[in-house]
Formats: C-alpha cells, sequence, structure tokens
C-alpha cells in the first residue's frame, strides 16, 4: 500500500467505516462487461470503439456509458439499454470470476469490527445474484446500488447515501474502488478514497487523480484497517 502524495489524507480520524465499489474492485467483471459490447451493439456500428475507451468509463451506469460512446445511436438508447443487459445476463454466470483473497479480507475487516457497505452503479437484483456466488453474502451491513439514488457516480450522492445508512462521518470513511467515477464521488462527498489498483480502470487515470491511497491488493487494507477502537 501506497499512500497517494497528492491525498487528501489531512483528517486524522482513523477508519471506522469501509465502504466498496463492486465491479473491478470486489469481483472481476472485466471480460464480461467488455465481451456484452463485443456481442451486441458492437455489430450496429462500423467503427466501435476499443477496449480502452470502455474502460475509461467503467464505474458509472450502463446508460451513460452507452450514451457516451454510441453518439450515432444516441435515439436507440433504450434499445441499446436492453440489449446490453440481456447480453450481460446471458453470459454473467460464465465469465465473472472472484478476484483472489477477497472474501477472507472482507470477513477479518468485519471480524475487526468495521461496518462494510457497497456503493455500485449495478442494478440491485445483480448485486445480489453476484454476492453469494463468491463468499460475498452477509458481509455487508448497507448496500447502495443504483436504484437507491437519484444521481449516480461520479456525483457524491451514492456515497453520501451509504455512510447516511452507516450513520458514519466523512472523515472516518474509506471508500475503495477501482475507477476514475468512484475516485470522484467518494472525494466530493468528503470521505477518504482508495483506488483499487488491480481493477481494470488505466492505472494512469487513477495516479493523475491522487487518491488518498494506492492499494497494490486487497490485502493491504488489513495494514490500514487494523481494527476499531
Amino acid at each position: 500500500m501506497k499512500l497517494s502524495a497528492e491525498g487528501n489524507c489531512s483528517d486524522n480520524s482513523p477508519l471506522r467505516y469501509l465502504l466498496f465499489d463492486l465491479d473491478g474492485t470486489l469481483i472481476d467483471t472485466t471480460e464480461l462487461i467488455l465481451s456484452c459490447y463485443h456481442a451486441s451493439i458492437f455489430k450496429l456500428v462500423d467503427n466501435p470503439p476499443t477496449d480502452e475507451e470502455i474502460k475509461k468509463g467503467f464505474g458509472r451506469p450502463t446508460r451513460d456509458q452507452l450514451w457516451r460512446l454510441f453518439p450515432s445511436l444516441r435515439h436507440r438508447l433504450d434499445e441499446l439499454e436492453t440489449m446490453w443487459l440481456e447480453t450481460y445476463r446471458s453470459l454473467h454466470d460464465r465469465l465473472v470470476k472472484p478476484f483472489p483473497g477477497v472474501a477472507d479480507v472482507l470477513a477479518e475487516l468485519r471480524g475487526r469490527g468495521y461496518p462494510l457497505g457497497i456503493v455500485t452503479s449495478k442494478v440491485k437484483s445483480d448485486v445480489e445474484k453476484v454476492l453469494p456466488m463468491f463468499g460475498l453474502g452477509g458481509l455487508f451491513d448497507v448496500v447502495v446500488s443504483v436504484d437507491d439514488t437519484t444521481n449516480h457516480k461520479p456525483h457524491p450522492e451514492p456515497v453520501l447515501k451509504g455512510m447516511e445508512m452507516m450513520s458514519a462521518l466523512p472523515g472516518e470513511t474509506l471508500y475503495v474502488g477501482d475507477s476514475l467515477s468512484d475516485m470522484k464521488a467518494g472525494r466530493e462527498a468528503g470521505v477518504r478514497v482508495g483506488a483499487a489498483m488491480w481493477g481494470p480502470c488505466p492505472k494512469d487515470m487513477l495516479l493523475d487523480f491522487g487518491p488518498d491511497y494506492l492499494l497494490e491488493t486487497i490485502r493491504d487494507l488489513l495494514d490500514l484497517c487494523p481494527g476499531v477502537e
């Protein structure tokens, strides 16, 4: 784990609450998400975006991504979203993967007294489906999905909602995510932000943002979070 030189760690309050993004942070959905584009909407355009361009928008709701990536098809946005989601659900169980050690680390953190929460751009039904697949069911005190807020990451509302549900203070809260949207949402919400460097987001984007912590692996959290007093 590294403390970012450009981070915002002037608050020395101990961390007491931990919030996490889901896709790209706790579960590996990179192959799944890219495959959804290739198997569906790419067939409708002559010059589809590159995988790297798609990754730059990871962490944002699907509809926002479709608007950004396919400007010539914005008049068909409802159709695109339906097509993408149908493909996502058909490929999900075959392509979604766990990140090594996540379940064990989260269980240890919970045992050390940290309330845990998820703040994700996934719909709630997909969250409820995937958590038990990799031993993550029952580990979280709160879940904020895209269904729970009016505004979505990078807007701070989802992170603020998670803190409200936990009765958490910003200075005592860490939000861990893999995307620039996660970092912006957490910073605007006033919490400390940790970049999951094992995720798919281009690393230079995360470094340029200057998160409070650069987490090389999920196990770095065990050093950062020794226990709630």
